[in-house]
């Protein structure tokens, strides 16, 4: 979002005028000087991903360790965005995702063995209580 400013002076004693105004009531000049300051606001954020793979597993399998961390989409926040960071780790059976917003408040978290998180999210529903390690 850009920020427009402007401010106008006298050219002959630095008065600084209204812009209704012509003549400098302070020393009767006509020479104005006109700064425009225009500011825009960007956001930079960056998000590292880290994947371990096993070659000795079948294609779907290979994946063993997850890691994601920082500056995601968020739908919640009032910026559209969310810090987070998450582990999945199939050979120790730990699940790990912490999400907080831009101050610090935490909108997400849950850690817990990999094979107790189902029917969360995006995570595949399981119709029995019996889930299946890679």
């Amino acid at each position: 979002m850009s920020e427009v400013s402007i401010k106008i002076i006298c050219d002959n004693c630095g008065y600084e005028l209204q812009e209704s105004e012509k003549i400098c009531p302070n020393c009767h000049s006509e020479q104005r000087r006109v700064f425009i300051q225009v500011c825009e606001k960007i956001h930079i954020s960056c998000c590292q991903r880290l994947k371990a793979k096993n070659p000795q597993y079948p294609s779907d399998k290979k994946l063993r360790y997850d890691f994601i961390q920082g500056d995601v989409p968020s739908n919640i926040t009032y910026n559209g965005r969310a810090k987070l960071k998450r582990i999945i780790d199939k050979d120790n059976d730990y699940y790990y995702e912490h999400v907080e917003d831009h101050k610090g408040n935490v909108i997400h978290h849950c850690e817990e063995p990999l094979s107790k998180h189902y029917n969360h999210g995006s995570a595949k529903k399981i119709n029995d209580n019996s889930r299946k390690l890679d």
